[in-house]
């Protein structure tokens, strides 16, 4: 018998809308957590830990209350259409508060500059296009002047003022205060500051710098920094300034640090106030810690004015119950319409169709995603594109047939008379199959450890340690992945989901250790990595579930589904704190791929001693067995 690919399909858009949620859930609510509203690494790590942390709970309540359903739409169509409409909704909800929030640090002119040139002059920097066309010694003018990832705020704590400075006062406060800024308190001092500290000698000598306002000087300073910026955002560039002006300024401001030093030398505590008024510039050469300083800027307004953080979770809170609602239910569809042998088949669409939604979000994400800016318009068209795709499934799943035609096609191949010792609860199995039920279940946890480690710090560790981007290899694995999933499942069907497995997880390890010795100079062996890791994931996603499910009752698939859940949820909650822990431990991110080779080791061993779960061969009818092909 053959598997009808067309009902699969179908079936598979409701786990389509799940992947094209969860991507852009994954990869967008961590950057508004910590640019919009300035949460640190921590509670942000909290925060993206809720849905696992939930799915946990409910994703196994769910499961079995759907087992239990009885509507004229089936048992788990209700789940899909409630959770998708109301997840659709309110995860535009989500971008609204974000967005009010950035309104209001916009307002507040919460003062900095993110910008992406880390080694521009490097082809291989995806915004070395910027400096096609300029000549060698222009290129040099723009990297001797100020060029580099840098944070720019106004307002900083007496403890952080003091942390700047530390010991070597006169050295630090060249190289982190700009007295020509457009962050001038208000009052007298706004216009005056300059002319109380200059002599008429200098005063002339900087006349025209002087006599502009601060907010033309910031302009004038800044103007090939925010040029670039511009670009990058797809914007005109505000302001081109000459040269001339770049060196008065940067000579005006040297002239006001010597002198102040030289004012203050013996009163600390006034230099510190006056530092502290007039503004602070910061330089970095890693993106990373100036993400993370702009990060504590936001997090300082955001303290004082809370109700939209307050809101933003409180949205993102239902957006998460309303996808844990329906995300067992809609996986379970597929073994309720699929007789067992031909599962393995049937999860290699499904999971295709997870991975195509996937890459519709990373693609949408690529226009839409910019850091910095509101999200409203990219979270409008997800929400439209779930509740399109949910009318398309509800025209064409018709789940109380589809489930009749399941059950004719077990009566006609005595399905039933060759299944698995399938049990209500887990302590009615026999031993041995208990215990390859428990093996299987631990299996699950090791290797999801393994991936979700390798894939949550991903983007970090490919900026920070290698000097990459990050999303081509992301790509580079779905698209593998894409292309494995048909074949795996066929291959499956012939050898067994276990032999299956345990290749995927050989190729896995081979991903990760290439990882492992991957240097920014050997980065091109992360494409190999991620390619494989594809693969490798792949073959084990496509043959892990049916295996679980193999062991339930057709009255009880979503209970067994939630078991499965219940297990990766358990992993990827605890798997980016481990990992996290370790490169703290160590030092350095390098911890990454080696841990994911480890807990590799470790499900392969466990998934060897499995003994029960594999796909059972097709009962043949005594006519049917003297059957030929042509």
């Amino acid at each position: 018998m053959k598997l009808q690919t067309k009902k699969v399909f179908f079936v598979g858009l409701a786990f389509l809308i799940i992947c094209m949620f969860w991507q852009v859930y994954d990869n967008v609510i961590s950057k508004m957590l910590i640019n919009t509203f300035g949460l640190n690494q921590t509670w942000s790590g909290i925060v993206m830990a809720l849905d696992n942390v939930f799915a946990l709970f409910l994703l196994p309540i769910f499961g079995a209350l759907s087992d239990k359903t009885k509507t004229k739409y089936g048992k788990r169509t209700p789940y899909i259409f409630i959770g998708t409409i109301v997840a659709a909704i309110f995860l535009v909800g989500v971008s609204l508060f974000d967005n009010m929030q950035m309104s209001k640090l916009e307002e507040a002119n919460v003062g900095y500059v993110v910008t992406v040139n880390n080694n521009l002059k490097d082809e291989n920097n995806e915004y070395h296009y910027l400096l096609e066309g300029k000549t060698e010694e222009e290129i040099n003018d723009i990297f001797d002047y100020h060029y580099g990832d840098y944070w720019y705020q106004s307002t900083l704590t007496d403890e952080q003022i003091d942390e700047l400075l530390g010991n070597n006062i006169k050295e630090n406060v060249k190289k982190y205060f700009s007295f020509v800024d457009i962050s001038i308190p208000e009052g007298e001092f706004k216009e005056n500051y300059i002319q109380n500290y200059l002599s008429p000698k200098d005063k002339e000598r900087f006349s025209e710098i002087i006599s502009m306002t601060p907010e033309e000087r910031y302009k004038l300073e800044f103007s090939e920094n925010l040029g670039l910026l511009d670009k990058v955002l797809g914007k005109e560039p505000t302001i081109v300034a000459t040269r001339v002006h770049q060196e008065e300024i940067d000579a005006l401001n040297e002239v006001l640090i010597e002198t102040l030093c030289d004012i203050y030398k013996e009163d600390l505590g006034t230099l510190k106030m006056l530092l502290k008024e007039v503004g602070v510039r910061q330089f970095f050469t890693v993106k990373e810690n100036a993400t993370q300083v702009r990060g504590a800027v936001a997090w300082e307004y955001t303290k004082g004015n809370i109700g939209y953080l307050i809101g933003f979770l409180g949205i993102l809170l239902l957006v998460l119950i309303a996808m844990a609602t329906f995300r067992t239910p809609a996986v379970s569809l597929m073994p309720d319409v699929v007789i067992k042998p031909l599962r393995s088949k049937a999860n290699a669409i499904i999971n295709l169709m997870g991975t195509v939604g996937g890459i519709i979000s990373l693609l949408i994400m690529s226009f839409l995603a910019k850091d910095y800016h509101s999200y409203m318009l990219l979270f409008i068209i997800i929400g439209l594109l779930m509740i399109i795709l949910l009318v398309i499934f509800l025209f064409t799943v018709d789940e109380n047939k589809l489930v009749e035609e399941r059950i004719a096609q077990e009566k006609e191949f005595a399905i039933e008379e060759v299944e698995e010792v399938a049990t209500e609860n887990i302590e009615e199995m026999p031993k041995d199959v208990r215990k390859s039920f428990y093996l299987i279940i631990a299996s699950i946890i090791l290797w999801f450890m393994a991936y979700n480690a390798a894939t949550t710090k991903f983007s970090v560790y490919a900026g920070d340690v290698l000097n990459m981007g990050y999303s081509i290899p992301l790509l580079v694995a779905n698209a593998t992945a894409l292309i494995c999933y048909i074949p795996i499942g066929m291959i499956a069907s012939k050898v067994g989901r276990k032999k299956t497995i345990l290749a995927g997880i050989i190729i896995l390890f081979t991903a990760f250790f290439l990882g492992s010795i991957a240097t920014e100079s050997t980065k091109v062996l992360i494409y190999f990595t991620m390619g494989l890791a594809g693969i490798g994931w792949a073959t084990i996603n496509v043959n892990s579930y049916p295996m679980v499910v193999e062991m339930s009752k057709n009255s009880n698939v979503g209970k067994y589904t939630g078991y499965y859940y219940t297990a990766s949820m358990f992993a990827q909650i605890i798997t980016p704190i481990i990992s996290g822990l370790f490169m703290d431990l160590c030092g350095t991110m390098r911890v990454l791929f080696p841990y994911s080779v480890f807990f590799c080791v470790c499900a392969f061993i466990t998934m060897s001693l499995v003994k029960h779960g594999d796909s059972k061969p097709i009962a043949v009818k005594s006519v049917e067995a003297f059957d030929v092909d042509d």
